[in-house]
């Protein structure tokens, strides 16, 4: 009973600990009773008022007078007071206990999956048991991890931090700003729709594939999708590495082959359906990509948060970056830029929408895209503003030929 009136206490206490932890408490099979309808009333009073952010005892009292209908506070009227006497002075302890409410659900659901191979010969059950041990790491504080002590080279530190560039871009300015897309970065590219924000993706994909074919690097490019079709991506590759529209490319089809393998085309890969970060991961781990883009980043969900807004992106762009450093690869996150970012030459990072300060200490660097929607003459000039870097920032115009997929810089 102690355990169940400490974990209703600390979700009543805290509406952030509710939403972490509360759906596996719910989850468990053979709750108790009581706990269980307790349960049932923080869910609706955290739902119906939505901007508290803890539930006082007469509050919850007075509700449950007002929404119970079996007359529950009346026939256990010492159960809500328990759980207001219950003191959490040790709060490390009573995380404790709501974390081994957690392992205990997700346990369950492994005996279950273990059940459909053991008992009903079911197969292919074994690797999704790796997500259930991923977002149970993802929930708790202190999930185990591989410690690496830094010993110090200073020939590969100022190889790789000074004199080496990075993976070039497709436009000078860039590389002379961030020098390049290297090892262990997270980078964003962000606009407003119809600005151009895939299509610049897809220019800097096929720089990257260029340059890994030309030193013979053995690892890939890799883009993954999550929301255009990934089969117009593989295109509009064609139409940069070509530098032909479609009209042309159709004229030309004997052709396209072997420009595509003289540019690297084989070190690439397309992946749709990118929605979660589990798969995300999955795909670093069996490819080793040098760099990897990810169209929309903010689109992709990490199993087990109820985090939403700011907090959500916060942590999406925080794993990014774990996993650019864990796998010594380039990650490059594309994004959609709010209101904010229409008609404006030179979005900046508080234009991205939702973003507050959620992302911006994350980013190694970031490139937003603008346009003046207003004056036709410049209808096809798009304007790069470097709005974070470890380095100078800086702004520079390319005009933008979209059938070819094209940015040529401008003066």
């Amino acid at each position: 009973m102690g355990k169940e009136i400490r974990i209703l206490r600390a979700f009543l206490e805290k509406r952030d600990v509710y939403e972490k932890y509360a759906p596996y408490v719910i989850g468990l099979q053979n709750l108790d009773r009581n706990m269980n309808i307790v349960l049932n009333f923080i869910k609706m009073f955290y739902d119906k008022y939505t901007q508290v952010s803890t539930i006082p005892e007469v509050d919850f009292k007075l509700y449950i007078k007002t929404a119970d209908k079996f007359g529950f506070l009346k026939s256990n009227p010492e159960y809500i007071n328990d759980i207001y006497k219950m003191g959490l002075n040790n709060k490390g302890l009573t995380l404790d206990v709501v974390e081994g409410c957690v392992e205990q659900h997700v346990m369950a659901r492994v005996l279950d999956k273990a059940a459909l191979v053991l008992d009903n010969n079911q197969s292919g059950i074994l690797s999704t048991v790796q997500d259930d041990i991923d977002e149970y790491h993802k929930v708790i504080r202190n999930p185990p991890q591989n410690m690496v002590e830094y010993k110090l080279d200073l020939d590969s530190l100022i190889k790789n931090e000074i004199t080496k560039p990075g993976i070039p871009f497709c436009n000078t300015r860039p590389n002379q700003d961030i020098r390049g897309m290297r090892e262990g970065q997270l980078g964003l590219i962000y606009a407003y729709v119809d600005t151009g924000k895939t299509s610049y993706g897809v220019a800097n994909l096929c720089s990257v594939a260029k340059y890994l074919h030309i030193n013979q690097i053995d690892r890939p490019a890799i883009y993954c999708g999550n929301e255009e079709d990934i089969k117009r991506i593989s295109l509009r590759t064609i139409q940069c590495t070509t530098n032909w529209n479609n009209l042309e490319i159709e004229r030309n089809k004997k052709l396209v082959p072997g420009i595509l393998v003289q540019n690297g085309f084989d070190k690439l890969k397309f992946i749709d359906h990118v929605t979660t970060m589990s798969i995300f991961e999955k795909i670093l781990a069996k490819h080793n990509p040098r760099v990897i883009f990810i169209d929309q980043g903010s689109n992709v969900k990490i199993g087990g948060t109820k985090k939403e807004g700011v907090n959500a992106l916060e942590e999406i762009f925080t794993t990014f970056r774990d996993l650019a450093k864990r796998y010594k690869c380039t990650i490059i996150s594309m994004i959609q830029g709010g209101e904010d970012c229409f008609d404006k030459e030179y979005p900046t990072l508080k234009d991205i929408y939702g973003s507050k300060s959620a992302i911006q200490g994350t980013l190694d660097w970031a490139i937003s895209i603008g346009r003046n929607v207003t004056d036709s003459n410049y209808a096809l000039w798009r304007y790069f503003n470097i709005t974070k870097n470890k380095g100078d920032i800086g702004k520079y115009a390319c005009r933008f030929d979209e059938a070819r997929c094209q940015f040529k810089g401008v003066k």
